[in-house]
């Protein structure tokens, strides 16, 4: 006979047929969580096995989110994880490839319109995004250059098609706004033209406050040196 039949005979003669199967459940518990562990687990092995063998664009693409068109991107699951975050980075795998910056002004235009947000803080030189920032806003005085904006390396990362396309988006949707102040603002960050921030910078105190303007002048004087050739600078540090 079975040795767990003999065990069940045995226990049946002492304990009711309630306790008995709670004893049969006590026995078997342990056996059938055993099972589930192993079964886990080999899922798990499995799993691991299978992406071992699984090349790095597979898992890219298994990993992504897909699209066949930037215009027609469902952009609601990423607008959800974004959900009331006050600052939002957008990046791009280059300088300089049209999806990329299509991609960045689509999910700019879906911020602006579904999120709110009113401020553009691009890596760009400061003085040159002041540029856009008047054309878009029509705020202040505009801006006099002695050069054409963003005519200083790099010229492509800013003056391409994809970045008017979106400035004139902007432009479009500004008139909506009576002042300037709630419109969307666009800003530099950045400093590529030194030379071109530190005229930027003495012509505006020049206009406002002379006397520091006269010290800015003289705190600058020590990157003058290195005026016509900025490079240097770097290899002389």
């Amino acid at each position: 006979m079975n040795d767990w039949r003999i065990i069940g005979m045995m226990v049946n003669k002492r304990i009711s047929k309630k306790h008995s199967t709670l004893f049969w459940l006590l026995i078997l518990a342990p056996l059938i969580a055993a099972a589930g562990w192993q079964d886990e687990t080999a899922d798990q092995v499995s799993k691991q096995a299978r992406q071992a063998t699984v090349s790095l664009p597979e898992l890219i693409y298994e990993s992504s989110e897909h699209f066949s068109d930037i215009d027609t991107a469902n952009l609601d699951g990423l607008l959800e994880r974004i959900g009331d975050s006050r600052l939002v980075l957008l990046g791009e795998a280059t300088h300089g490839t049209a999806e990329f910056y299509d991609m960045r002004a689509r999910i700019t235009r879906e911020l602006i319109e579904e999120k709110g947000f009113n401020i553009i803080a691009v890596e760009a030189d400061w003085p040159d995004a002041t540029s856009i920032d008047h054309f878009i806003r029509g705020s202040g005085q505009k801006p006099v250059f002695k050069n054409k904006p963003f005519s200083g390396f790099p010229t492509w990362m800013w003056a391409n098609h994809s970045v008017l396309a979106f400035v004139r988006w902007l432009q479009d949707y500004n008139q909506r706004f009576n002042s300037a102040e709630d419109a969307v603002g666009f800003y530099g960050l950045d400093l590529y033209n030194m030379f071109g921030s530190i005229e930027a910078v003495l012509d505006y105190l020049q206009d406002v406050d002379p006397k520091m303007a006269d010290l800015a002048r003289w705190r600058y004087g020590c990157l003058m040196p290195w005026a016509d050739d900025p490079s240097l600078y770097s290899s002389v540090m």
